[in-house]
């Protein structure tokens, strides 16, 4: 079984159903135009008008290197031997090993 993989790795937060911001967006814009407009047969005429980022409340874009960063930099303050906070060392915590944290990011941002 092959795996298939995102081309942009990004995480879509809706506040509700993504498929009720579409039907919104389309409201929005069919109530909007002029009945000549719609007619004109153009079929990414709505771009204009509506941007598709405005569906969803929050797109999260992480990167490889951002995640490897995060990581590094919880075991710099875990090797320092300075007190430190729980939130501070979050991943560790919840992924005990590097490679564990990277196949949790493979799967919410990488993989479809």
């Amino acid at each position: 079984m092959s795996r298939s993989y995102k081309k942009h790795p990004v995480i879509k937060l809706n506040g509700g159903s993504a498929k009720w911001a579409k039907t919104h967006a389309n409201r929005l814009f069919r109530r909007g135009r002029s009945p000549r407009e719609l007619r004109a047969g153009k079929s990414a005429l709505h771009h204009r008008y509506t941007d598709p980022t405005d569906r969803h409340d929050c797109y999260i874009r992480w990167t490889r290197a951002e995640a490897e960063t995060e990581w590094e930099s919880e075991e710099r303050v875990l090797r320092s031997g300075r007190p430190f906070t729980a939130q501070q060392v979050q991943l560790h915590s919840l992924y005990k090993t590097k490679a564990r944290f990277m196949n949790h990011w493979e799967k919410d941002m990488r993989r479809k």
